[in-house]
């Protein structure tokens, strides 16, 4: 057992939860098929990013980013921000955590498919915790925007973020030990296990790896958004700590045989 050390709550993780999400990897392949991807993804200009400010509530901010990538490709472009507070205090009910203390990625995951995602304007953030103001009735906020398909990725990583992202499936977000150094520009030049927990979005890729976007504000690294190369990527994701987790309001993907927006529960 680890002490809590971060808004992530890797010492909470439920596995019960994320093997019965883990999709088999001949499973998903098959689900990803064969079409080809973009070979690069850049949507730094199309999410916005936010601050958590004092609060552990990465995990709620960085769900809230695929949230919203998941609203725009279900819409076909329309955008639509979700809070990341109310998304926080929601995770925090099911994993049963009471206070500031973080929260798991299996709780978010169980959000995202059972309970949805809850808009800004029906839950403003305030970057000031306090849970008791989610209102009563938010589960019938959050139900139109429950997510079709969840996925937790725990093998061949870069390949299958990769595919999920550029196949226009949906948002990934991830939790990990915080150890990144970074070289002041938001390029990730090296990982160990040594920080405490902290869970940001993968939103899009290069021919180099991943833009990750974290809920630090525009000033952190000079947009709020890092790069993270595929091989450090991939250490990162076999560490033991690390959870990867996929989403998506889509039914199916590429090859589709059905209109996005037609399949989408939000529409």
């Amino acid at each position: 057992m680890i002490e809590k050390i971060g808004g992530y709550r890797m010492d909470l993780e439920r596995h019960d939860v994320l093997d019965r999400l883990t999709i088999p990897g001949d499973v998903l392949s098959k689900l990803c098929g064969v079409a080809d991807i973009p070979d690069t993804l850049d949507l730094r200009d199309k999410i916005p990013v936010r601050n958590q400010q004092s609060e552990g509530a990465c995990n709620g901010y960085a769900k809230r980013a695929a949230d919203y990538l998941n609203h725009l490709l279900a819409t076909g472009g329309e955008p639509q921000e979700f809070s990341g507070d109310g998304n926080y205090y929601v995770i925090q009910a099911i994993d049963g955590i009471r206070g500031d203390n973080g929260s798991t990625v299996s709780g978010g995951v169980t959000m995202a498919h059972e309970v949805g995602a809850i808009r800004i304007e029906d839950f403003p953030e305030t970057g000031s915790y306090d849970p008791q103001r989610l209102p009563r009735n938010y589960k019938d906020l959050a139900a139109p925007f429950k997510c079709a398909k969840t996925a937790i990725i725990q093998s061949d990583h870069v390949n299958r973020v990769k595919q999920w992202l550029g196949l226009g499936y949906g948002g990934v977000w991830w939790g990990k030990a915080w150890g990144f150094r970074f070289d002041g520009r938001g390029n990730a030049t090296g990982w160990s296990a040594s920080g405490g927990g902290h869970a940001t979005a993968i939103l899009g890729y290069d021919a180099r790896g991943f833009h990750c976007l974290n809920s630090w504000g525009k000033a952190w690294q000079g947009t709020g958004w890092y790069h993270v190369p595929y091989d450090l990527f991939e250490k990162v994701c076999r560490h033991q700590w690390t959870v990867v987790a996929a989403t998506s309001d889509m039914s199916e993907i590429k090859p589709r045989k059905i209109d996005w927006v037609k399949d989408s529960i939000n529409a």
